[in-house]
């Protein structure tokens, strides 16, 4: 085969692993962002966002602070109060970090490797994120404490791009490390 005929092929072969990769994203994310918003319908905060509030409470425990959690008036989020009823933080679905996980999944899940690697790294990226986010909305609650002016700024334009850095720094890795001899060789 001559190498022009050669190298169409090639380009070829990638255009159709890449329109392939993206059709199969926009699949998974559709697929998860309908299941997480019928299972945020329930009325009550969900099983994410309470385990959010839990883990943000325990570091916050584990740091010296007395606090406690409880679902707010709005029965959608959950408040963490210091004694004395000071109000630190306030964990509504949009900070639970789901948005940010749905997202990764699906880029994780839509790579054309072997599925035991994509759920490896899957679970692997999902608990790294959630962790990730723990610890932001941890910092956010001292931020809000100790300087409350800086609290805006961390909370709309810091701590989001930091996660969705994060995200995309564990799909760089993903795709380098564990997905790129198994793409090259399809």
């Amino acid at each position: 085969m001559p190498q022009d005929e050669y190298e169409n092929v090639i380009k070829g072969d990638k255009i159709k692993i890449a329109t392939g990769i993206v059709l199969k994203f926009f699949i998974f994310y559709l697929i998860f962002f309908l299941i997480y918003e019928f299972l945020m319908k329930q009325g009550s905060p969900d099983f994410i966002t309470k385990s959010v509030a839990a883990g943000v409470d325990l570091l916050y425990h584990w740091s010296g602070y007395e606090t406690y959690s409880q679902v707010m008036e709005d029965g959608r989020s959950i408040g963490i109060f210091m004694s004395g009823n000071r109000w630190v933080v306030k964990v509504v679905e949009g900070c639970n970090g789901m948005s940010v996980i749905i997202l990764s999944l699906a880029f994780v899940l839509s790579v054309p490797v072997r599925w035991r690697r994509r759920l490896a790294f899957a679970l692997f990226s999902s608990v790294v994120i959630f962790l990730a986010n723990l610890l932001r909305i941890y910092i956010l609650g001292l931020i809000y404490i100790s300087h409350s002016g800086w609290f805006d700024f961390a909370h709309r334009v810091l701590f989001p791009a930091s996660i969705y850095a994060l995200a995309v720094l564990l799909w760089f890795v993903y795709v380098r490390k564990a997905a790129s001899d198994e793409i090259v060789n399809k």
